[in-house]
């Protein structure tokens, strides 16, 4: 039986693809999938309101200095939204230790109306500015479009193999929204790659 199952994935053009990395959950959805090009990413997606959604991506390694987590956010027209605090709760799961980290904005995809292109702005900003949705109408296949921000959250101590975090709160439109827990676990991490064009 494991010979056909191994057949048949080889068949569909499938191969495993083993690494060391971080994944990272909220609850029972787990952020381990394939990216282009049989990149395995750790990373997680979590549904806000407004159509809001955030995007959380691990550190690289654990117990390196300089190491970051990041954040993005992709807000649709109409909507704005802020983080309520800078300072984000990090937890070892190993020793329960709790400690501080720094939430700030890194980075924004914003579509210009005058040139109606999408532009990049590099610059850092605070991680409780307000940003701002879909500043250009979209399709009439979409109806809107989505900007997109990049925070991170940096610590001043490296990260363990084990730990969670809690970002502040977003303020959608006005409105307090709390984020879910994530929680981050550096291991061995195995996925199929090449299957069905994957």
């Amino acid at each position: 039986m494991l010979l056909v199952v191994a057949g048949s994935m080889f068949l569909a053009g499938c191969f495993p693809i083993h690494g060391q990395q971080y994944n990272a959950s909220t609850g029972s959805v787990s952020g381990t999938r394939i990216e282009q090009g049989c990149h395995l990413d750790g990373g997680t997606r979590i549904k806000l309101p407004a159509r809001i959604s955030l995007q959380v991506e691990p550190p690289t390694h654990p117990d390196k200095a300089g190491e970051t987590v990041s954040v993005g956010i992709s807000i649709p027209g109409g909507h704005t939204a802020h983080f309520s605090d800078t300072a984000v709760r990090l937890t070892s799961a190993s020793s329960g230790i709790e400690w501080t980290g720094t939430l700030s904005g890194t980075g924004s995809t914003i579509y210009d109306v005058a040139s109606q292109r999408v532009v990049r702005d590099h610059q850092r900003f605070l991680g409780t500015a307000e940003i701002v949705g879909g500043t250009a109408k979209g399709s009439w296949i979409q109806s809107d479009t989505h900007d997109g921000y990049g925070f991170t959250v940096e610590s001043d101590r490296p990260y363990p193999a084990s730990f969670s975090m809690q970002l502040p709160a977003l303020i959608i439109d006005g409105r307090e929204t709390a984020i879910p827990v994530v929680n981050f676990r550096y291991g061995n991490a195995v996925a199929l790659c090449g299957c069905c064009g994957v």
